[in-house]
């Protein structure tokens, strides 16, 4: 790497202890902080706001105003004050988090100080990058917007939750369903649901309250049920319209917290006992995209159906991502290498294709014995959130506070060269996958881009911030959520086969 501030001179080997591994310049003594140590130094510091001894408080160097590319990322590096009474001026990368404090700044540490300044000023900076995003607009404004969005949620769908606006389904995408054969003649059945006589909580395995209320019908809607969902479950499963007489509808569950208002059914095979579940959900458009796409562009299948009112969805089995954190993250024999190298490739998918509100209870982890070792693969399992919100962090899994362990275990054991080689993978796999599906993803945006699928301020926030976050204009011309995810699509795998 050659010195932002020298040009001819060369840094030198990262040194020092093994989490502030900075790159120093012989000749001027700046300090190069590489990226993958941003989070770290923000984990271990996030509960101390040290007093850094400093020689001159109020001196302030000059920084050169001359474009410096980041010496990682390519980005251009933008001049910063740290703050927070640190009278430090650097040099900053809003890609990728590295930084550059150059040999005047450096003179102002005292001997043994440079950990704690580097860490303060880390933490600083991503901060201030919060707050800002989060005054994108103001107050007022963003109170006008959601009133606008209560007031919309309430006329369409006044029985569904408020916390995001349902968008009912096209005829371009009802076209678009029967052609790929997604669409298929079912009864009324979560009209049919909705009329439980009684319910009970469902808890979990350790007693805990799992969010799911088991309902109870009267006998004469029972039975209708049990042959109406055990067609339908052969439906889902191999394409036959069969009321198989070997199973039955052992229970059904509501759920009242979720978006969608979900039913999931358990079905029970009465020659051995085995079981299995699907769900019944109120059609969204922004899901029915989200599905699409994860069925085309990810490692994984989708299995569903739709009719006028009712969405049938298969289970997605595996550890669900709050859980797997909670019990298996800490255990002995765990490969943690193996699981950040799938949390980062999570973590593509969903940014390229913007697929959002990927908290812990909204993936889950399928794990899978291999002939050596154990596999991974992080699989989403919510789809509500496609293209939805404005704000970019929301399509960036860590940035949810319930990542921070593994966003922690991704930093403490990938450097940065490692993370971009495994972005780098996903990118290329979604590529081919397009190339594969590019007949089945032209219809889909098609049908899409006549599809509301957000409001108008947050489809403008998307474009402002996709531009910004990729430093270009190719935004600029996108109307609509579909259009952004095209264009996203287009820009980040257009270098890959």
């Amino acid at each position: 790497m050659t010195c932002p501030d020298c040009v001819d001179s060369t840094l030198n080997p990262p040194s020092g202890p093994c989490d502030l591994a900075t790159r120093s310049c012989p000749a001027c003594r700046g300090e190069w902080v590489p990226s993958f140590h941003y989070w770290r130094w923000l984990a271990d510091n996030r509960h101390r706001r040290p007093k850094v001894p400093l020689q001159d408080r109020n001196a302030s160097a000059g920084l050169s105003r001359k474009a410096i590319p980041c010496l990682e990322c390519g980005h251009s590096l933008k001049p910063a004050l740290a703050g927070r009474g640190l009278a430090f001026h650097i040099l900053h990368c809003g890609s990728c988090a590295a930084f550059w404090l150059p040999g005047s700044q450096t003179l102002k540490i005292e001997p043994g100080a440079k950990r704690l300044v580097l860490s303060e000023i880390s933490a600083t900076l991503f901060r201030r990058e919060k707050a800002a995003a989060r005054k994108s607009a103001t107050e007022a404004d963003d109170k006008a917007k959601a009133d606008a969005d209560r007031a919309e949620t309430k006329t369409r769908y006044n029985q569904i939750s408020q916390r995001k606006i349902f968008y009912e389904i096209s005829p371009e995408l009802t076209s678009f369903l029967t052609e790929f054969g997604r669409s298929l003649e079912l009864p009324p059945v979560y009209d049919m649901l909705l009329e439980f006589s009684g319910m009970f909580s469902c808890q979990t395995p350790d007693g805990g309250d799992s969010l799911w209320k088991t309902v109870t019908y009267d006998p004469d809607r029972t039975k209708e049920l049990n042959r109406e969902l055990s067609r339908i479950y052969s439906l889902l499963k191999t394409g036959k319209n069969d009321s198989l007489g070997h199973l039955s509808i052992e229970r059904i569950d509501y759920c009242e917290f979720g978006n969608s208002k979900p039913f999931r059914v358990r079905v029970v095979n009465q020659f051995n006992d085995n079981y299995d579940h699907f769900y019944v959900k109120v059609p969204d458009a922004s899901r029915i995209f989200g599905l699409e796409l994860e069925h085309a562009l990810s490692p994984n299948r989708i299995n569903y159906l739709v009719h006028q009112n009712s969405l049938i969805e298969e289970h997605i089995a595996g550890v669900p991502g709050d859980a797997f954190i909670r019990e298996h993250l800490d255990e002995r024999h765990l490969n943690r290498v193996r699981v950040a190298k799938e949390f980062v490739k999570f973590t593509e998918r969903c940014f390229i294709r913007l697929l959002g509100d990927m908290r812990t209870y909204n993936y889950v982890v399928d794990i899978t014995p291999d002939f050596e070792e154990v596999q991974f693969r992080v699989r989403a399992i919510d789809f509500d959130q496609q293209s939805y919100e404005g704000d970019l962090h929301i399509y960036l899994p860590q940035f949810f506070r319930e990542n921070a362990l593994v966003v922690k275990l991704c930093t403490d054991l990938l450097n940065y060269q490692t993370m971009r080689q495994y972005q780098v993978e996903e990118r290329s796999l979604m590529a081919r996958r397009l190339k594969v599906e590019h007949q089945r993803i032209d219809s889909l945006f098609k049908a899409m881009k006549g599809q509301p699928l957000s409001s108008e301020h947050k489809i403008a926030q998307l474009r402002e911030e996709l531009n910004e976050h990729h430093q270009c204009n190719f935004f600029q011309d996108c109307q609509n959520m579909a259009a952004l995810v095209e264009a996203n699509l287009q820009f980040t795998l257009a270098m890959h086969p």
